[in-house]
């Protein structure tokens, strides 16, 4: 390029952003003018943010682990499962820290990782992490972050729904698949969805190395991607293996060392990072930004087209408006029902399992008490009070993703999970967030009765006569006077044990009666706590759900009102022509920015 160049690309890069908001405003798409504008927010100056997403189980993190050439350190194993963001960013010395979702960050070490960010370290979240953030001294990190998303879920689950926007925030998207089976459903959802608004798509064929026939399933996955997702058919397709990377990382630097890498397929997706994403974080933001106008162009061009056809009327056109009218007008009252039968379920589900739960425990520390002594007892209620709180915590993350679910189920039938993916997350993450577990006063200890005192008056007496028979035995045997002294102190023995043993039974029934108050407020507490959080829920999703069908139908009564009549039809086809221009010259800076796919895309829905 020219000096010149660089500056024309940017007038008619500004020049065309601006044109599309016009139009889109005029379509009365205000939420997607806010997302555009949100994403022309982004500091300019900031490395381009790389997310390493895929289901389960498909080798994410070792992936992550092969890249920064840092064998084991994001945990990883098949029977490990990552439950928080782990973000990787540059820094002269390694060192971790913990971002909790009240606003806390505390420093860590690299070995305790998997305390923080994974389901058996940190089951149900219970420390309430949003993200893992390490910074290392890697050569990859000095030109982008990498982001290594949460393993546990699945696409399938609602944990994939949610995790949708997310994704749409990064500058690259590397989604890893399997090659031992072809791609599925849910991972072409979410691709679909992500790459309406992330251009740069890698795709990964992870595992290479466990399954002999993985370059047939590589030959699926791309006629796959080509007929149910035609715009990511041309994506980099690489089959990988990172456990044969990590392999060779560990040999010494050689011959060895070389081929290996070389076979695990690495370094193909090194040098399409470093050539293709690193230090391009103001070029992928422009292909991304340009990729969610430019579908939002064709959903009005869409709109417009229907409005013409009307205007025409062309035959079935007005009465499959008028259905789509109906649809909308009576999808009110079938979600409000779905929902809060859904709610309702969520909210029984919850109560049973809490009360399960809580009655387990408070059998398990029964026993546990029964067999403990006195110095022990404070440190029991400490871990009762824990495990009350893991609970708590694994019981809201549960009613998070059914919530999720349901979300997805009713927006499903609206075609509107793109544009109500925010509410699900918000939604999701406000049921899966739980308060402390508070902690009731100890009962007074019980002190020692009458008739434990008499018990021990009596344990005296017996223990007197017992050490008197005793010390009478050698007199009978002829052996001599007998020590009356010896009768006392037996006595005095087994008084004293009568009295501990007494008042460690006392201490195991106080211990007892407060377990069962802590675990009756727990329930209290954590019912109560559950029942507010899905009242605010439902209704900030009713509102949400509300304003997205009011919009839907007064963009179809715009679409159709302005183009009543035959005489309309010129305007809406000049309409159509202006919008098709502009999509055109959308199409020409992806190529001219250097996009990763083919500026010929699809709209992903209207």
């Amino acid at each position: 390029m020219s000096g010149k160049e660089p500056g024309e690309l940017t007038r008619r890069f500004q020049t065309v952003v601006n044109q599309s908001l016009d139009e889109l405003r005029a379509a009365g798409k205000q939420d997607l003018v806010a997302e555009i504008a949100a994403q022309a927010r982004k500091p300019a100056g900031a490395q381009p943010v790389v997310m390493i997403a895929g289901e389960m189980r498909r080798g994410k993190s070792t992936l992550v682990n092969a890249l920064l050439r840092r064998p084991g350190l994001s945990p990883a194993g098949p029977d490990v499962a990552t439950s928080a963001y782990l973000v990787f960013t540059h820094g002269d010395q390694d060192g971790a820290s913990v971002a909790t979702r009240t606003g806390e960050r505390r420093p860590i070490g690299l070995n305790e990782i998997d305390e923080w960010a994974t389901t058996d370290g940190n089951p149900g979240n219970v420390r309430q992490v949003a993200a893992v953030e390490v910074t290392l001294d890697s050569p990859l990190l000095r030109s982008m972050t990498i982001v290594d998303t949460p393993g546990h879920g699945g696409l399938e689950s609602a944990a994939g729904a949610i995790s949708v926007p997310t994704a749409r925030q990064a500058d690259a998207v590397i989604f890893v698949l399997d090659a031992g089976a072809p791609i599925t459903a849910p991972e072409l959802a979410f691709l679909r969805s992500v790459s309406a608004r992330v251009d740069a798509v890698i795709l990964v064929v992870a595992k290479k190395d466990d399954y002999p026939g993985w370059s047939r399933i590589v030959d699926d996955d791309r006629e796959l991607l080509r007929c149910y997702a035609p715009d990511l058919a041309n994506v980099p397709l690489l089959p990988v293996s990172a456990r044969v990377a990590n392999v060779a990382l560990q040999r010494p630097a050689g011959p060895v060392a070389d081929e290996l890498w070389r076979e695990s397929g690495l370094t193909e997706l090194r040098r399409l990072l470093d050539q293709r994403v690193a230090g391009r974080a103001m070029a992928l933001r422009a292909c991304n930004l340009l990729a969610t106008t430019g579908d939002g162009l064709r959903a009005v061009t869409g709109l417009t087209a229907l409005g013409v056809a009307a205007a025409r009327d062309e035959p079935g056109v007005k009465d499959a408006i008028e259905a789509e009218r109906a649809r909308l007008r009576g999808y009110g009252a079938r979600w409000n029902q779905r929902v809060g039968k859904g709610i309702q379920l969520i909210k029984v589900d919850h109560s049973e399992a809490l009360s399960r739960g809580l009655a387990e425990l408070l059998r398990k520390y029964v026993g546990i008490i029964e067999k403990s002594r006195r110095q022990e007892h404070e440190a029991i209620a400490d871990q009762l009070v824990g495990d009350i709180t893991l609970l708590a915590a694994s019981l809201a993350e549960q009613a998070a993703l059914s919530l999720a679910g349901v979300i997805a189920e009713v927006t499903a039938e609206l075609d509107a999970e793109d544009q109500l993916g925010a509410i699900a997350e918000q939604a999701s993450a406000a049921i899966g967030e739980h308060g402390t577990v508070r902690r009731v006063s100890k009962a007074s200890e019980r002190q020692l009765t009458k008739v434990d005192k008499l018990a021990g008056f009596v344990s005296f007496s017996s223990g007197k006569s017992i050490g008197g028979i005793v010390t009478a035995l050698p007199l009978i045997a002829g052996f001599g006077l007998p020590v009356i002294g010896v009768g006392l102190g037996v006595g005095a023995l087994f008084s004293y044990l009568m009295t501990t043993n007494r008042r460690e039974l006392n201490l195991q029934a106080n211990l007892k009666a407060w377990s069962q108050a802590q675990v009756s407020e727990a329930q209290r507490q954590i019912s109560a706590d559950f029942a507010r959080r899905m009242i605010d829920v439902q209704e900030n999703l009713k509102d949400a759900l509300t304003e997205h069908v009011d919009r839907r139908r007064a963009e179809l009564d715009r679409a159709t009102a302005k183009y009543a009549g035959r005489a309309a039809v010129p305007t809406g086809e000049a309409d159509m022509g202006r919008l098709k221009q502009l999509l055109g010259q959308t199409d020409q800076l992806l190529a001219q920015l250097g996009a990763f796919r083919s500026p010929a895309r699809k709209a992903v829905r209207a």
